[in-house]
């Protein structure tokens, strides 16, 4: 039976183990100060962050980013290390040291993003939408093919689809960042010249992700490309851990 994840908190509790450190980082939309964050956000694409080790204060901080209007909310996808925390320990703050690739400190999700060929700054329309969600279908049955891998958790992320595939805890190494890599090449290659285009570049071990159940607002807000809500599209069991083919 699917279930549809769209509270931000469940997020956390689906994606990390109790404790784990996540980066929580909202991009654009958010000007001057707010209750939300400490420090004042500045510029058109102004950033907030902080750091959380738990599903309480992950859940509020993402809620409230979401409340405050900001363009897009986002997650590290991977498990930061635990001395992040000391930037901003459970809160948001304008203006700090978001986590680069040396800060991972696991690799534990092959992440796929479909979206829609469209020019820049704008949302999907409804039609982009569902071909994004048509490509998925083939881009999983491809893989299972290949790889005999089962479904992945399937995102929506408000403009496109995502895929995620559970891995085995991978050591950030250069070895590891390579394969995911070179996985995202081959998936790309093979449908390639479609209107909707596997992302790439969402390879890098400190790849930020929608926070699902918060907004996508790209653009305005206009009727054939409206805001709209990210959800996760899960299953009602546990996750398989699989392991990157050759």
């Amino acid at each position: 039976m699917a279930i549809e994840i769209t509270r931000p908190s469940a997020v956390y509790n689906l994606m990390f183990h109790a404790g784990e450190v996540t980066e929580i980082r909202a991009i654009g939309g958010l000007q001057g100060k707010n209750k939300a964050w400490e420090g004042t956000c500045w510029g058109a694409k102004g950033v907030v962050s902080g750091y959380f080790d738990n599903v309480g204060d992950f859940g509020r901080a993402a809620e409230a980013l979401d409340n405050a209007g900001a363009h897009g909310v986002y997650f590290c996808l991977n498990p930061c290390k635990e001395s992040l925390l000391a930037r901003a320990e459970n809160r948001l703050k304008a203006g700090i040291n978001t986590t680069s690739d040396r800060d991972v400190k696991m690799i534990r999700w092959l992440p796929i993003d479909l979206d829609p060929v469209r020019p820049s700054g704008i949302s999907s329309t409804e039609e982009e939408v569902e071909q994004a969600f048509a490509l998925a279908t083939e881009v999983m049955a491809w893989i299972n093919e290949l790889c005999g891998w089962e479904k992945p958790l399937r995102g929506f992320s408000g403009n496109g689809c995502h895929l995620l595939f559970r891995l085995l805890d991978l050591a950030n190494t250069d070895e590891n960042v390579l394969k995911i890599k070179k996985a995202l090449a081959a998936a790309a290659h093979q449908f390639s010249g479609r209107t909707v285009l596997v992302d790439e570049s969402v390879f890098n071990p400190s790849r930020i992700w929608k926070v699902y159940g918060t907004m996508a607002r790209k653009g305005d807000n206009t009727k054939s490309r409206p805001h709209r809500k990210s959800m996760l599209i899960s299953k009602e069991q546990i996750l398989t851990e699989v392991e990157i083919c050759k």
